[in-house]
């Protein structure tokens, strides 16, 4: 069997392998072949592995310039808290997330629900969340569910129609950012 050499740059794994001049890659060995199938496997799931997705940029919400790291939950993989930083509203606790790493997350938890007159419920209500649109986000290598759209179930237990988390269209770059 020919040499193999394994090496990780920024999460995913790169195999090289080192075949004799006129060797065993022209004869179909089935030796090399499981080999190769063994580290392409590994190296798939190095790029699909559920905890190496984030959720957004921990920038998404504050950061250098734009008032500290006010935020919490973001740029963090399945985060069970998260928080825009601002009304109590944009705060959510207890998150269970199902499907973490597929094209589409699901997640429910509890929220602060708004009353129509303004403050808010004494109590916290239901809300629905899905991550997605997995992109390049945060550091070098990372990948993150780049959108996430919510719904929030009212005190009778009807949901909201699902919309943008405070509008966003891109969870990777700082609030007041352009493309926010």
């Amino acid at each position: 069997m020919s040499p193999m050499i394994l090496f990780v740059n920024r999460g995913l794994i790169f195999v090289s392998v080192l075949l004799p001049a006129f060797g065993a890659a022209s004869c179909g060995s089935s030796g090399h072949t499981a080999a190769l199938t063994r580290a392409a496997t590994a190296a798939s799931a190095a790029r699909t592995s559920p905890s190496a997705i984030l959720l957004g940029s921990k920038h998404a919400y504050g950061g250098p310039g734009y008032g500290g790291n006010i935020g919490r939950g973001w740029g963090t993989a399945h985060p069970r808290l998260i928080f825009n930083g601002g009304d109590p509203s944009g705060k959510v606790w207890n998150i269970r997330w199902r499907h973490w790493g597929a094209p589409v997350a699901t997640g429910q938890g509890l929220t602060w629900v708004a009353r129509p007159e303004g403050s808010y419920y004494a109590k916290p209500g239901a809300i629905e969340m899905r991550g997605f649109l997995i992109k390049k986000c945060g550091p070098p290598g990372s990948r993150a569910y780049t959108r996430l759209r919510v719904r929030v179930a009212s005190t009778g237990g009807q949901f909201s129609r699902w919309y943008l988390w405070g509008g966003r269209h891109n969870l990777c770059v700082p609030e007041y950012a352009p493309g926010a």
